[in-house]
């Protein structure tokens, strides 16, 4: 009977023994938490808030890492996981917390890879962000049309947008000439831009006066001018003493003007 009793302890050992190694085969994972990480806007050099992910060894053997790293140098982790030879027990849980510090504009991608004695490994987490300058201004450029000397133009819009995570201050919005002007939603100092907001700039052109070449020409034309608005030429007699079988023409090219006079007969 004693035969016997050990007979079926050491059977019931080998069944157990049979349970626990088909569900450590099948459930030594580790899991991530998020499985991915969007950093969003951040200014060319600068780095952001830290991004937590939770690890967490959901086998029932012991983990052991061996390796926690991204690919870019614009992506920094570091963890409070022990490495190897040091293990995380099972049901245990350790942070891998990651910064972004952009090193050209634009969208970065990256992965955080985890290696380790786990099935799945390495385990991975993407990692996203967008470097960007501290404040843009769109659109970059503004071309008016031709534009009647003492009239004022339809306004065009600028935004300005703070793209820094503190408050922007800006000292003055102004152009460099007259003909310009301006107004803006934009605070001005002492007020502040607050971080991620953005504000709008309107601009109008109002030519005070002719840009113009005189010339006398022969016996048949007195006067004739030119006269620029916005980046573009236009040109108007301004008086004419022709002769019955005079013409009168005018080339431009390239922003220049030559005047091209023939007789009609």
């Amino acid at each position: 009977m004693n035969t016997g009793f050990n007979s079926g302890r050491v059977f019931a050992i080998l069944v157990w023994l049979i349970h626990v190694t088909a569900i450590a085969s099948v459930a030594q994972t580790v899991t991530l938490s998020p499985t991915s990480q969007s950093f969003g806007n951040q200014v060319l050099g600068t780095t952001s808030v830290v991004k937590k992910i939770t690890l967490t060894n959901t086998q029932i053997l012991p983990l052991n890492i061996t390796g926690i790293a991204t690919h870019l140098a614009d992506y920094v982790a570091t963890s409070t996981c022990p490495m190897s030879p040091a293990i995380l027990a099972a049901g245990a849980s350790c942070k891998i917390s990651v910064t972004f510090t952009p090193s050209v504009l634009g969208l970065r991608t990256d992965t955080l890879s985890i290696t380790d004695n786990a099935s799945g490994s390495p385990q991975t987490v993407r990692l996203s962000g967008n470097g960007v300058v501290a404040v843009s201004l769109t659109p970059t450029s503004i071309s008016f049309q031709k534009q009647v000397v003492g009239t004022t133009s339809s306004a065009a819009t600028l935004t300005l947008k703070n793209n820094q995570t503190v408050p922007l201050t800006i000292s003055a919005i102004a152009t460099d000439l007259s003909d310009y002007s301006s107004t803006t939603t934009c605070p001005i100092t002492p007020n502040t831009l607050g971080a991620g907001l953005s504000c709008t700039i309107s601009v109008s052109f109002k030519p005070a006066a002719f840009d113009f070449d005189e010339t006398n020409v022969s016996c048949r034309f007195r006067v004739f001018r030119m006269w620029f608005s916005g980046n573009e030429i236009e040109t108007t007699v301004i008086s004419l003493d022709a002769l019955d079988n005079a013409s009168f023409g005018l080339l431009m090219r390239d922003g220049n003007a030559d005047g091209n006079f023939a007789p009609a007969g």
